[in-house]
């Protein structure tokens, strides 16, 4: 059908509405079939001229308001395009303007909420934040008099906690859930004791035979919690160092050990001078490591094992794809083992 016999069928099936809106009606459906630029298109959209005069007369018009309904989403127009193309200038501007009147309210209802929940963030980090501040006062106020001089070490033996002599220790395990640990090497220090200073985060600590294992675990503190635990060790050679980071920061202030292994699955562990009299195994599978040791590179042998991760030996990276690498230097009597599964190993030497 052409567009001149469909408008011609149209004004007659309407001839009995007022001229205003039967000629504003033949205008709007003559505009629209020009817009689509094919007659034999336009009918299959629009519908026969009695379909669309029926639906004319039925009400659809009259009444736009009823073709909306109200979904999660907001409010929504029921109609499809073929029967918004059917509806007169007039109807589809009454629909048009409700639409957009329940959308807007909508609209406004999630914007209100997400204001909410911005608040509540708000609050949430203030209280972090303070909590951080207010506890980094306690412990300056508690150490303060210790690193007036940075020689003075005499806060380790006034910590309260527990103390254990170093030379009935053949194994030091430390085992990390969340927090922070901090290791330190105290140079003054006669008694050869291991200090660990009480706090909240230490979980467990028990001394098995000549195994010292000590747990560590913040995760379930409150925000105003000391969330650090501090560990002090002699000026002396350990016989065996293990440590095991499932989350949070381990670091150790030098460490003087025979045999030193290490584990990070979460989080990091960053050894400042390591003395080794013995081997090393240090693998991480999802944390990172960053470690110096005392010596010169070819102190050392290298065994180095990456799969999804990288090791870098003083600047050379080994990060090839399931690549086993074997260093071995002539002097060296001692064996490093790096094993990245995923995450970094940074090994540096120093004379």
């Amino acid at each position: 059908m052409k567009k001149e016999e469909f408008l011609r069928e149209l004004s007659e099936l309407l001839s009995d509405l007022p001229d205003v809106e039967r000629e504003e009606a033949l205008e709007f459906y003559a505009d629209y079939i020009d817009d689509v630029g094919d007659d034999e298109e336009a009918m299959r959209q629009i519908g026969s001229p009695a379909l669309v005069a029926q639906r004319v007369k039925a009400g659809l018009i009259g009444n736009p308001e009823e073709s909306i309904e109200y979904t999660e989403q907001g409010y929504k127009d029921q109609f499809d395009e073929q029967e918004k193309a059917q509806l007169t200038p007039k109807a589809r501007r009454t629909a048009s303007a409700s639409g957009e009147r329940e959308s807007a309210t909508s609209e406004e209802k999630p914007a209100k909420k997400s204001r909410g929940w911005l608040l509540v963030l708000g609050i949430i980090v203030v209280l972090f934040v303070g909590s951080r501040i207010a506890n980094g006062v306690i412990r300056y106020l508690r150490y303060k008099n210790a690193y007036q001089n940075q020689n003075n070490y005499e806060t380790y033996d006034a910590w309260t906690g527990w103390t254990y002599e170093a030379g009935a220790v053949n194994t030091l395990r430390i085992e990390v859930n969340a927090g922070n640990v901090e290791i330190v090497m105290d140079p003054h220090d006669t008694t050869y004791q291991i200090r660990i200073e009480e706090t909240s985060a230490v979980t467990s600590q028990s001394f098995d035979g000549d195994t010292l294992e000590i747990e560590c675990d913040a995760s379930g503190l409150a925000l105003f919690g000391d969330h650090t635990v501090r560990i002090a060790v002699p000026n002396t050679y350990l016989n065996r160092v293990e440590v095991e980071v499932n989350a949070g920061n381990v670091t150790f202030d030098h460490l003087m050990t025979n045999k030193f292994i290490a584990e990070v699955n979460a989080g990091n562990l960053m050894v400042d001078g390591l003395a080794l009299q013995g081997n090393a195994s240090i693998e991480t599978n999802a944390g990172n490591a960053q470690i110096r040791l005392l010596g010169s590179e070819t102190s050392y042998n290298y065994h180095v094992d990456v799969s999804l991760g990288n090791v870098i030996i003083n600047g050379n990276s080994f990060a090839q794809l399931n690549k086993s690498t074997l260093i071995k230097n002539e002097v060296a009597y001692r064996t490093i083992d790096l094993t990245s599964n995923m995450g970094n190993i940074d090994v540096t030497t120093e004379d």
